[in-house]
């Protein structure tokens, strides 16, 4: 798994062996349900003053259409924790909570060393609100060797709060860039046959289906699409 290491135990270790850090994931999953956690002492501390702000306790935006401005830098070891909080979010308000397995393994992908990880703020707030993430394109469907000037895009996750204001286009715009200084001429994603709000955000950028097609364990179509630098 590149340079994480996972250990079943009681719970789930993920540890970066680049920088020797390492997450117990079940009490990360933990920290993303309940409203506050235990110190040292025993006392119950709201994740405010944790330094572990929820996403219902931050400043909400007030719903309207009008597109904000992004902006787009890259990803760092110590922006991990905020993208997962964005994934995990965009997930549930999709009625598709992750298991802790699945958190467990997203962890594992932003550490792994050739992951391109991108991560968007507002201008007026440094919280997170956005991520997406790319890998080297394989062939055998991600199992075989590396493609050369082909990137495969794994994830892009836009919290709800920010949902229909222009966020997606933007980070997407970024990323793409990044691809292109890694020599990523082409760029595939998958994504779910049903997920209207996400194919409309993608074939605006320039995607187009591949031909692919599969199925989910839970038996949902997704399909492939594809994406050439101008």
């Amino acid at each position: 798994m590149g340079n994480v290491t996972r250990v079943k135990m009681t719970s789930w270790m993920c540890r970066d062996r680049s920088n020797g850090t390492s997450v117990d994931v079940a009490v990360f999953a933990a920290k993303l349900r309940q409203p506050s956690l235990k110190s040292d002492a025993g006392e119950q501390v709201p994740l405010r003053r944790s330094g572990i702000p929820p996403w219902d306790e931050r400043p909400k935006l007030r719903r309207h259409n009008e597109d904000v401005h992004l902006t787009v830098l890259d990803g760092l070891p110590a922006d991990h924790e905020a993208a997962v909080r964005v994934w995990h979010a965009a997930n549930v308000a999709r009625l598709l909570p992750p298991s802790i397995d699945r958190v467990a393994r997203i962890w594992e992908k932003l550490a792994e060393s050739q992951a391109c990880l991108v991560i968007g703020h507002l201008d007026a707030d440094r919280d997170v609100v956005a991520m997406a993430l790319a890998e080297p394109g394989r062939a055998e469907r991600g199992a075989g060797a590396v493609i050369p000037d082909y990137g495969h895009v794994s994830m892009v996750f836009v919290h709800p709060d920010v949902w229909g204001r222009g966020v997606g286009r933007q980070l997407l715009q970024g990323l793409h860039e990044r691809a292109s200084e890694r020599g990523w001429s082409r760029t595939t994603l998958w994504t779910r046959a049903s997920n209207a709000r996400a194919r409309r955000l993608y074939e605006g950028q320039g995607y187009r289906r591949s031909g692919h097609e599969t199925t989910l364990g839970s038996g949902d179509p997704i399909l492939q699409l594809e994406h050439q630098a101008s």
